[in-house]
């Protein structure tokens, strides 16, 4: 029985020492979490963080730390850790309207509007899940229709943007093809003016080929013309000549009828005369040789 008692009296003590544990656990917590808090609203992000973290080492379920977490990383414009953290926050208006403004203000400086387009959806899912938890909360369907606007206005700027620069491929397209089908007329026309001046050399040689052939032939035709002119007067010459000798000969025969006439006449005359000379002449100069 008196040990039955000691027992029991010792079971108490090491409630009493447990309890005590749990209070002193909770209330060092409390105190770190106090401490981060003063520094937050001092803005001194710095030693604040490294409060909160000492206190998140000692319960690192404790959803309050993490909140406080994702408000410095917010403030000091660290996003996405601060999105991260303010997931696994406890539930609350705050936590989606913070959720949903960490992703606006994460792509509020993204020249890519493809980029800008899926973060806008992001936050507009978070918000949507936060309006049906909190439908009465108005700064949740503010935010929404907000980004909702901003994210209508940027798809239409995107797709003009596409259709202008579709615009433009087709222009390219219209042009580069305008521009082959010029150079292909061009080639053509081209093809054509030496085809045509291959026809008119061709046309003028033969054209000058023909004039050749035709002075050749004329030259040839006068030439032989000319040989013929030549074999005819030829012909006429011989014909005169083959003609001319009977003449000659008839006249000539004529002349030297007439002259053998005149020569036997005058021989006649000369006999008479020289007769009588010659006959005196012997008798004189009968012994002269």
């Amino acid at each position: 029985m008196k040990n039955k008692c000691i027992f029991y009296i010792i079971l108490f003590i090491s409630i009493g020492i447990i309890l005590s544990g749990f209070e002193i656990y909770s209330n060092r917590i409390e105190r770190l979490v106090k401490t981060g808090n003063e520094l937050y609203y001092q803005e001194n992000y710095e030693e604040a963080r490294e409060v909160y973290e000492k206190a998140l080492s000692i319960k690192p379920e404790e959803k309050r730390i993490k909140h406080n977490l994702a408000n410095i990383s917010f403030q000091e414009g660290n996003y996405q850790e601060a999105f991260e953290f303010y997931q696994q926050g406890p539930d609350s208006p705050d936590k989606y309207l913070l959720m949903g403004s960490s992703i606006f203000f994460l792509v509020e400086g993204d020249e890519d509007p493809v980029q800008k387009i899926g973060s806008y959806q992001k936050a507009l899912e978070v918000y949507k899940e936060g309006i049906i938890k909190y439908p009465q909360e108005l700064w949740l369907k503010y935010n929404y229709e907000y980004i909702k606007n901003l994210l209508k206005d940027l798809q239409n700027e995107q797709e003009n943007q596409e259709n202008q620069s579709d615009q433009k491929e087709e222009n390219e397209e219209k042009e580069t093809g305008n521009q082959e089908n010029q150079n292909s007329n061009s080639n053509d026309e081209g093809d054509e003016d030496r085809e045509h001046k291959e026809n008119q050399n061709e046309q003028n040689e033969e054209e000058k080929q023909n004039g050749q052939n035709q002075k050749e032939n004329q030259e040839g035709n006068n030439q032989g013309a000319e040989e013929m002119e030549k074999e005819q007067s030829q012909e006429e010459g011989v014909q005169d000549l083959e003609s001319s000798p009977d003449q000659d000969s008839k006249q000539s025969l004529e002349e030297i009828k007439q002259i053998l006439e005149m020569l036997e006449k005058a021989e006649e005359d000369s006999l008479k005369n020289n007769q009588s000379i010659y006959q005196g002449a012997v008798k004189e100069e009968k012994y002269d040789w």
